[in-house]
């Protein structure tokens, strides 16, 4: 590559002879009818190259709708010896992302896709316990836990097997890069036809929906309570998924539960008591 002048320092040195005599000659082809551009004549290949908006007279800007490989293919063939990489830099991005973005993909398939994740509890002792939850995006509904102190990938596809039966597995199953999910866990998704969806590294934001339940699970619950060990952990964790699922309120639900709770309007209202009081369940007798 040749530059006209010498090379300035600094972040801006100068315009290659290649991305000069492009813009020349692009703007002065005003007749040709593959070369349709508007106004004056376009002496910078980004100006030339990078939007799609149209000019004077409705005669848009040169391929405004192809990407640098097809431009610089173009640029080969008018005689410009140039690297792809130079035309892609030097092409102006417009204002819209892309592609969908990772909110755009939950919305558009929230019913088919199930997340999992794993958070760890000390016990009395100082034993660390390892918490596995899975959970359904489009009710919100808690699927199944599990609770050990060494989590390998056998264990954890087993407990995917369990949670999904053959008849209601998703689409989709987004999770983090955790090192438990180990190969065996991700053939398991793809014998059961599940699309494995790790989030980006460093990015719980992406698996929002499950790091707000285990959230939930440790403000309203775990944070309350002294664990003795696995047995005493399942039990709880039992019994607060059953509040979760059928009586907890949720409004992204529009103040439902993820199992449909009935209006009941006949009765006399009566508390039945979770977890030793610490919350209450309500209905009418």
């Amino acid at each position: 590559m040749y530059y006209a002048g010498r090379r300035r320092s600094g972040p801006s040195s100068t315009i290659p002879i290649g991305c000069f005599l492009f813009g020349y000659i692009a703007g002065s082809l005003r007749s040709s009818p593959r070369l349709r551009l508007s106004g004056r004549r376009r002496w910078f290949v980004g100006t030339v190259l990078g939007f799609g908006r149209t000019g004077a007279g409705g005669h848009a800007i040169l391929w405004a709708d192809r990407g640098s490989p097809h431009i610089h293919g173009e640029l080969l063939k008018l005689g410009f010896e140039i690297a792809q990489s130079t035309v892609a830099r030097y092409m102006c991005r417009g204002p819209w992302p892309p592609s969908q973005g990772w909110r755009t993909f939950l919305k558009k398939h929230i019913d088919g896709i199930a997340a999992i994740d794993l958070f760890v509890l000390p016990t009395i002792t100082f034993q660390i316990l390892y918490c596995l939850i899975i959970l359904r995006h489009g009710r919100r509904f808690w699927m199944s836990f599990g609770v050990t102190a060494n989590p390998t990938g056998e264990w954890i596809a087993h407990q995917v097997t369990e949670a999904f039966p053959w008849d209601s597995v998703p689409r989709s199953l987004i999770r983090d890069r955790d090192t438990s999910y180990r190969p065996v866990f991700v053939q398991r998704l793809h014998a059961m036809g599940i699309r494995d969806r790790p989030i980006a590294p460093r990015s719980p934001w992406q698996n929002a929906y499950v790091e707000r339940l285990i959230g939930t699970i440790r403000r309203e619950c775990l944070d309350h309570m002294i664990v003795f060990g696995e047995a005493h952990l399942r039990r709880i964790l039992g019994r607060y998924a059953a509040y979760y699922n059928e009586s907890r309120i949720h409004r992204a639900l529009n103040k439902n539960a993820p199992v449909h709770r009935a209006v009941e309007r006949l009765g006399a209202i009566t508390s039945q008591p979770v977890l030793g009081g610490l919350h209450h369940q309500y209905c009418r007798i």
